[in-house]
């Protein structure tokens, strides 16, 4: 093979392992910190926030409650479709508590016929769990 062929060959082969291609699209993956530029309505953020704490308290398990329960600042992002990403920002500090937000978040409404991806923050605003979350996972 000559080597002018082999050098386009290796850069096809590249784009196809995705080195040489932009980002995949789909799943977005979770900033390390709270990403306030998501929250394009504060007051939309902290409504979807109450929301899910009220049904926390209707529907969710002694775990859930305890854990959810005016512990959620807000939930900002588009978390719909394969692309979308749901933010949660909580008063916790660890992963264990936030795993739980992250499991009663993808039982939430229409979460529960979805696959939910959900990145779950603490109080520091620094990431403590991100997840896909099939809906009704638990």
């Amino acid at each position: 093979m000559s080597r002018h062929l082999s050098v386009p060959l290796v850069v096809m082969a590249l784009a196809g392992c995705s080195l040489l291609a932009s980002a995949p699209e789909g799943h977005r993956v979770a900033p390390p910190e709270f990403a306030h530029e998501e929250i394009g309505d504060a007051g939309w953020a902290h409504t979807q926030a109450e929301s899910f704490m009220a049904w926390v308290r209707l529907m969710g398990t002694d775990e859930q409650r305890r854990v959810v329960e005016g512990s959620i600042v807000a939930i900002a992002g588009e978390w719909s479709g394969s692309s979308g990403l749901a933010l949660i920002l909580t008063d916790h500090s660890d992963s264990g508590a936030a795993r739980t937000v992250s499991e009663a978040f993808g039982q939430w409404e229409s979460n529960a016929d979805e696959d939910v991806p959900v990145a779950v923050y603490g109080a520091s605003q620094e990431l403590l769990y991100s997840h896909h979350v099939e809906g009704g996972d638990q």
